[in-house]
């Protein structure tokens, strides 16, 4: 997975689940590839947001423009050591080759990860019956019965039908900020089902997508919702964050 992609992954979810502050005026700061956390702190003060996988940590910096840039700045660490960053604000400079670097303007691509639910039928399926050869040894002994499992339609019952509505709302504000349309599709499903399972309200999630609705660059204050979405982005990323690939 390449540092472009996670990053523009990255971007996308900061966009609407993390809260912007107010731009101020501010001597120009630069950081580059090989600094340590200490040294990026040092220039960049502590970041407003912070999410962590494997060797990989991921800066985040409210740059006062994310209404017309759609994300704060990014900046990503590999085993310590900043590898890659993303920045818009006037003030923060990278001395090295950014993967998306000022003045580039997001715009969805083709292609992504899709979570599609096969609609495949089948028809028939063959059963051949297999002689049972005689034993040679002791049966083995019968095994517990298996646990009761509710059925299907019990565990979507559980989903209310309000965060099933934000995934489409989410998918187009995210493919806003850049983000490939399949990609937006599968952030945003996960986000749904762990904001779910987090017990955030129906009511909650309901308000939250209309106000994206009304405004892709919305952005929640509402922790459980940042955290799911901080949980999809380290579930999606594999687990260890960009490679060389």
């Amino acid at each position: 997975m390449s540092n472009s992609r996670v990053a523009g992954w990255a971007i996308g979810l900061a966009a609407i689940f993390f809260t912007a502050g107010a731009a101020t005026a501010q001597e120009v700061r630069t950081i580059a590839p090989g600094m340590t956390a200490d040294e990026v702190k040092g220039e960049f003060g502590q970041p407003d947001g912070v999410s962590a996988r494997g060797p990989f940590i991921y800066y985040f910096y409210n740059n006062g423009c994310e209404y017309e840039c759609g994300f704060p700045d990014l900046v990503i660490l590999e085993n310590g050591q900043v590898v890659d960053a993303v920045l818009r604000a006037p003030w923060n400079e990278y001395a090295g080759e950014s993967s998306s670097p000022k003045g580039t303007v997001a715009r969805p691509t083709p292609g992504g990860m899709r979570l599609d639910i096969p609609t495949t039928t089948i028809e028939a399926v063959e059963v051949r019956q297999v002689e049972t050869p005689p034993a040679e040894t002791p049966p083995a002994e019968t095994p517990p019965p298996a646990l009761p499992v509710a059925p299907a339609d019990e565990v979507v019952e559980e989903i209310s039908q309000e965060f099933f509505a934000f995934v489409p709302v989410c998918a187009e504000a995210m493919v806003a900020s850049g983000v490939t349309e399949g990609d937006a599709r599968t952030l945003c499903q996960c986000t749904a089902m762990e904001a779910n399972a987090l017990g955030v309200e129906p009511s909650t999630i309901a308000e939250f997508t209309e106000m994206v609705r009304q405004d892709p660059t919305y952005q929640t204050e509402d922790e459980r919702i940042r955290q799911a979405s901080s949980v999809c982005f380290e579930r999606l990323t594999g687990g260890g964050g960009p490679d060389n690939d």
